[in-house]
């Protein structure tokens, strides 16, 4: 491993134990009529929601509404890429997910997504997926804003492939990765020069 792989993984798992240490919250799903609309995972954290369901009807269906209540206030939501509340049925075909995302929640305990459409067969039918959180959201890590003293209290923000790729001019400081970072470009960087073709990514 060279020395550069080696602050790409040191600094990944900063970021993981950051993320880890920082995200006292844990979210359980279910289904009011797991033979309609399945509940398949998702997460609520920091200011972020992300839901993952399924159309498990056996045909296709028009969503009409969603509805969100209980204990949460949500806000700039969208349904597989529709703004909430829909001006126009959604279509989900049968066995396709159907993604609820939103970008500003707050709240804690239990709340009730509840889902009306029209199924195959022309039928209005409903749905409810209950979602309980466990712990106060909060936001994974730092504010990714660049700039710190790279002391232990005042880390240097590495927000960049060019950020990351200078951690190793000056590596006795303290760096925290606050956000993921593209770094496929680096497969061609630094060829070997008794094997062309070969390259080793970061320099040394």
């Amino acid at each position: 491993m060279t020395y550069g792989w080696a602050l790409v993984l040191v600094a990944s798992l900063i970021a993981v134990l950051v993320f880890i240490i920082s995200s006292p919250v844990s979210t359980a799903f279910s289904s009011s009529d797991p033979t309609k609309i399945m509940a398949k995972g998702g997460s609520v954290i920091g200011e972020n929601a992300e839901i993952k369901l399924q159309n498990i009807t056996g045909g296709e269906i028009e969503i009409t509404t969603v509805t969100l209540t209980d204990n949460y206030s949500v806000a700039n939501c969208t349904l597989n890429g529709e703004t909430l509340p829909p001006t126009s049925n959604i279509l989900v075909t049968a066995g396709g997910e159907i993604h609820l995302e939103c970008d500003s929640v707050t709240g804690n305990g239990s709340g009730t997504i509840s889902i009306d459409y029209t199924d195959h067969a022309g039928l209005q039918r409903s749905a409810g997926v209950t979602v309980s959180v466990s712990g106060t959201p909060v936001e994974t890590g730092p504010p990714c804003l660049s700039g710190g003293e790279g002391t232990e209290e005042d880390p240097i923000m590495v927000t960049s492939l060019a950020e990351l790729d200078n951690v190793r001019n000056e590596p006795a400081l303290y760096y925290a990765m606050c956000q993921d970072i593209d770094i496929s470009e680096t497969s061609s960087w630094n060829e070997d020069g008794l094997n062309p073709g070969i390259y080793f990514g970061f320099p040394p």
